[in-house]
Formats: structure tokens, sequence, C-alpha cells
């Protein structure tokens, strides 16, 4: 008596996952570096966040410069420079257009923190904990703002 085995795409398929899982699991447990990335000395970051839709007081009071806390009370770092732009707004017809309009007394704000935080290959890390990448959205205030979020635009190294 003969036994035939029939093998089909679902078992092979199978058979390749379980595979590439104990090898995954072997390379996670010997791993020289534990999973955890170094990171390197501490530099001076400057990082550029932006806020839109604002009011002009608010822009303003930004200009004050100061201290800028995270909202859980921790120093973020220090206001730089603050400048602004018009805002304009996308605004879309009934067919399906869009143009591009300037909304009255409101504003888009730029404003340069500078921080003392930790850089690696991969990773920044500001004063306060924060991981910073471009496109980010953190929430902080100052002592005469309160910003619930704001996105990061652009990251400078200082040497």
């Amino acid at each position: 008596m003969k036994i035939k085995f029939k093998h089909n795409i679902v078992d092979i398929f199978v058979v390749i996952m379980v595979i590439a899982f104990i090898i995954g699991v072997i390379i996670r447990m010997f791993s020289t570096d534990g999973g955890v990335q170094k990171v390197n000395t501490p530099k001076t970051i400057e990082y550029t966040v932006v806020i839109r839709d604002v009011r002009d007081y608010t822009t303003n009071a930004l200009a004050k410069g100061g201290t800028a806390y995270k909202s859980s009370g921790e120093i973020m770092g220090t206001i730089v420079d603050v400048w602004a732009q018009p805002f304009t707004n996308i605004e879309v017809l009934n067919d399906g257009t869009q143009y591009k309009r300037d909304v009255p007394n409101k504003y888009e704000t730029y404003i340069k923190i500078r921080t003392e935080g930790r850089e690696s290959d991969m990773l920044l890390i500001g004063s306060c904990g924060t991981e910073l990448y471009l496109g980010a959205h953190i929430g902080w205030y100052t002592k005469w703002v309160n910003v619930a979020s704001s996105q990061i635009v652009a990251i400078d190294i200082i040497e």
C-alpha cells in the first residue's frame, strides 16, 4: 500500500511562514544590541513648528519669546524666532473646482524653538523626551499662549 502526499499552495505557504517566524525569533533573541537604539551625545536642535488659522493676537504673544513647555509642564525649549504669513484656505465649489483664498485677520505662524536634545542615526529626541520628526503634531504652551496642536515643518541640528 502506497501513501501519496498531496501538497497544495496553502500548505507550502504555511510551512514557509512557520520557518520565517522561527528564524525571526532566533535573530531577535541573539541580536547583540538588544533591540535598543543607542543615542549619541547631546546636540543643540532647532525645529520650526507652524500653527495655522490664528489671530494676530496669538502671533504677537508668541513674538514675545520665552520658554515653551510641554502639556505635562516639562521644558520643550526656547522660542528663538517667530514670523507669520497670511492664512490661505482652499475653497471647493459645487462643481468640484478648488481655489485658494486669503482669510482676513488669520495667519499661519511659524515658531523656531531651540532645545538641547540627542541625535542618533534614525532618531531625534528633544530635551523633554519628545521624538522630533517632520510632520509630527505636538501641543505646547508658553506664558501667554496655549497651542493645542502644531506641526513640525523643519529641523536643524546645530553643531
